[in-house]
């Protein structure tokens, strides 16, 4: 609302990537993706680029549940590229992971795409970073194939090395 009414349009834009993706959490993707694709334009017409890596894997994300494809690799080859050009690396593991997602989602996998690789660059991107929440989630989506592929002891063993990394964390707090 403070961005509203004192006109700051970039935190303006921000919310409305961020409102998008809880629409999207709440069931109206639809919805959701045009506000994110709302919010990301107007973040771009002020001239910043702060977090749209973020706020694209956010929209291709959501691009990828709702079979989007076309618009979810526009949203990742873009991202992508900014990663490239700007080093804003925060999201890369995540974008890698949204790759290989929308490589199973569009069954795209083939002899030239190995699925598990996309999944295997996140999760060593993740590692490297030190993100172990984005591992957690390469982890999973990695382990899921592994498993479709009758690789199940490599996939809970897989799953069970990310999980020990959230022990170091700590725990969240009840602030009720």
């Amino acid at each position: 609302r403070i961005a509203e009414e004192q006109d700051f349009s970039l935190m303006r834009a921000w919310t409305a990537c961020f409102r998008g993706a809880a629409m999207v959490e709440l069931g109206h993707p639809a919805d959701g993706i045009d506000c994110m694709a709302t919010g990301i334009a107007q973040a771009q017409s002020t001239g910043s680029d702060m977090f749209l890596p973020h706020f694209r894997s956010l929209i291709a994300g959501a691009q990828i549940k709702c079979a989007r494809f076309g618009d979810a690799q526009q949203n990742l080859d873009d991202a992508l590229a900014l990663v490239g050009r700007k080093g804003e690396r925060t999201y890369l593991a995540d974008l890698q992971r949204l790759r290989g997602q929308l490589v199973l989602a569009a069954r795209l996998a083939g002899p030239a795409i190995d699925v598990r690789h996309e999944f295997r660059v996140a999760l060593d991107t993740a590692r490297e970073q030190g993100a172990t929440l984005l591992a957690l989630k390469a982890a999973m989506d990695l382990s899921k194939v592994l498993e479709r592929d009758g690789d199940v002891d490599e996939a809970k063993a897989l799953v069970a090395e990310a999980r020990a990394g959230l022990a170091g964390l700590p725990a969240a707090r009840d602030h009720g």
